[in-house]
């Protein structure tokens, strides 16, 4: 995909079908997605130093920053609409608990709770998966994860 494309997810719009309080692009959310990470990652080295290696930082974050890049074609990709697709990378697997647990803050924030329950429900199930993926990884992570989403969600 060209730089083009990509620059244009910043105008492609998230959540198209679902009452908001306030719009979210595909490009604000992968922001949020890369700083959940970033933050992920400083605790999960915090509590293990050994667990992951700084040099891989910044292709981390250039996967959470780009993980929906193909919407920049497509449009969002609703979560349902989406394979359940656990890659074999712990870095990928943190990077696929960031989004969900991104998704499940704004939902939380700014939807309508007309369909906020729905949502989180259809969001849950892949969010087991992720979270009992990455935990076989890397054990110890799923607490960190859950931590730093009950941080997020307080005042909601």
């Amino acid at each position: 995909m060209d730089i083009r494309a990509r620059l244009n997810l910043s105008y492609v719009p998230r959540w198209v079908i679902v009452p908001m309080m306030r719009q979210q692009s595909v490009a604000d959310h992968s922001f949020r997605v890369a700083v959940i990470v970033t933050e992920l990652l400083a605790r999960i080295n915090h509590g293990r130093p050994d667990l992951i290696p700084y040099p891989d930082f910044g292709a981390i974050l250039y996967s959470a920053l780009l993980h929906d890049e193909k919407e920049a074609v497509t449009g969002d990709t609703p979560a349902p609409r989406k394979p359940v697709e656990v890659p074999d990378d712990a870095y990928d697997l943190i990077v696929k608990a960031a989004d969900i647990m991104e998704t499940r803050t704004w939902l939380r924030m700014w939807g309508h709770q007309s369909v906020v329950t729905g949502i989180l429900a259809d969001n849950e199930h892949r969010y087991e998966v992720y979270l009992g993926a990455l935990e076989a990884k890397m054990p110890g992570t799923r607490d960190v994860v859950l931590n730093l989403e009950r941080e997020l969600m307080e005042g909601c």
